[in-house]
């Protein structure tokens, strides 16, 4: 597997946790916002909090699981990231990947341009390929 391609499903485990995130939000929101979330299923007259709990609860286990498969992942990036030999790029790589900032927020925690910045980081991808390279190769 090419490592873009797997810093990629690395981003979209990240845009899925925080869609879960947002889904568990908005399940308590409305569950909390209007007694008629449940659609009028009543049992005598009032209204029931089943099927908001329900929701709520498989909303968290989604999250949960989206979690545990970000964090997973994430380790493994922290792990493939501590076997590099170069400090600086392994410091791009955390900064990008691991803190998610942008190219200009990297530029001002590093005494570099931003072309270097870039230049770093095509030559850290290179050595994260040969380590996931290695590392699909052991399986």
């Amino acid at each position: 597997m090419e490592i873009t391609e797997w810093l990629d499903q690395y981003r979209r485990l990240e845009e899925h946790a925080m869609q879960c995130a947002r889904r568990l939000d908005e399940a308590r929101h409305q569950s909390l916002r209007s007694p008629s979330f449940d659609r009028g299923a009543r049992s005598s007259g009032t209204f029931t909090l089943d099927l908001p709990v329900a929701k709520i609860e498989a909303e968290e286990k989604r999250f949960r699981k989206a979690k545990e498969k970000l964090f997973a992942r994430l380790d493994e990036l922290g792990d493939m990231i501590e076997q590099l030999e170069d400090y600086e790029q392994k410091l791009v790589l955390m900064y990008r990947y691991m803190l998610g900032k942008k190219w200009s927020e990297i530029v001002k925690e590093m005494p570099y341009c931003e072309r270097s910045v870039q230049r770093i980081h095509g030559k850290a991808l290179k050595a994260l390929q040969e380590i996931l390279n290695r590392k699909e190769g052991c399986k």
